[in-house]
């Protein structure tokens, strides 16, 4: 005769209530956005159902288990030196595609300012007085130094710079998940529309706010930080990522102004050393932000 509260032989004990079940506990979804912080870019973290700010259902992203980059209480272990290290590291690992991007980007730049300066005459006008009393102006160039060669120049240049600026933002993404960088990898798999719409909007929107006493402008700059990150690594819309970029940011404000500054001045440095401090600041600084996007979300970034 069983004693009351024996459990029977062919049943198996039920765990005490606010236990956790017997066994090995189960890995966390490294890499998976939501694992342990806010998925800013998931609109699925906020319907009922999944787990408050961490964007997967019950069971795959469980309490308790601390993801890469998280300290107890979801606080991000982030900080400026390690993602400048990281940078640097990964610029050392994959010197040859990312030296090539920023030379391309160089040549580019240059190949447009010296076509524009050509057929638009650089922009030199003369002004001469005739001997009535009147004056005459001629511009230089094929096309008179007029506005629309400006303009079209301009647009080009606008267009190459974003083309390679994207194509370098998602080789560095590519490098935090341990992924092997070459050139044409660094350019598949980008919604160029999309990544279009957002720059055009965020470049409207900075010189709207540089116009309105420059600190607006600036802020622009600083709350969409994040933008071609999320366009390019979760695939959204322009609108939503800019809001996705502006969130992550206002959830992380002193850090993410610390190393945006930190960012600046690595910029200003590699450009007062003749220009060529710039084909390693740029790939450290974009290797540095693709660092800090993944582990401001708890993602795993790889070694």
């Amino acid at each position: 005769m069983s004693n009351y509260g024996d459990t029977p032989d062919d049943e198996t004990p039920k765990d005490p209530y606010g236990q956790p079940p017997s066994g090995p506990p189960s890995e966390p979804n490294y890499g998976q956005p939501g694992a342990g912080a806010p998925n800013y870019g998931d609109p699925a973290s906020s319907q009922p159902g999944n787990q408050p700010g961490y964007g997967q259902p019950y069971g795959q992203a469980p309490y308790g288990q601390q993801p890469y980059g998280q300290q107890p209480g979801g606080v991000s272990t982030f900080s400026v030196g390690d993602a400048f290290s990281y940078g640097f590291k990964k610029f050392q690992a994959n010197l040859g595609p990312l030296i090539i991007a920023a030379l391309v980007l160089f040549a580019v730049v240059a190949v447009i300012q010296v076509l524009q300066y050509i057929v638009g005459g650089g922009g030199e006008t003369t002004i001469e007085l005739n001997d009535d009393g009147t004056m005459t102006s001629t511009s230089g160039g094929m096309l008179g130094g007029s506005i629309v060669a400006s303009l079209f120049f301009g647009v080009l240049s606008f267009l190459a710079q974003l083309a390679i600026q994207a194509g370098i933002v998602k080789g560095a993404l590519d490098i935090t998940q341990g992924q092997r960088l070459s050139i044409g990898t660094m350019f598949n798999g980008i919604n160029w529309v999309q990544v279009l719409i957002a720059s055009l909007i965020l470049a409207v929107a900075t010189i709207i706010g540089l116009v309105l006493c420059i600190l607006p402008g600036l802020a622009v700059m600083f709350v969409t930080a994040f933008t071609l990150q999320f366009i390019i690594d979760k695939d959204l819309p322009a609108v939503q990522a800019i809001q996705a970029s502006a969130k992550l940011v206002m959830a992380n404000a002193g850090t993410v102004l610390v190393f945006f500054l930190a960012c600046l001045a690595a910029y200003f440095v590699g450009a007062i050393l003749c220009g060529i401090g710039l084909l390693v600041a740029i790939p450290v600084v974009v290797i540095a932000q693709a660092y800090a996007y993944r582990t401001l979300q708890g993602e795993q970034v790889a070694a």
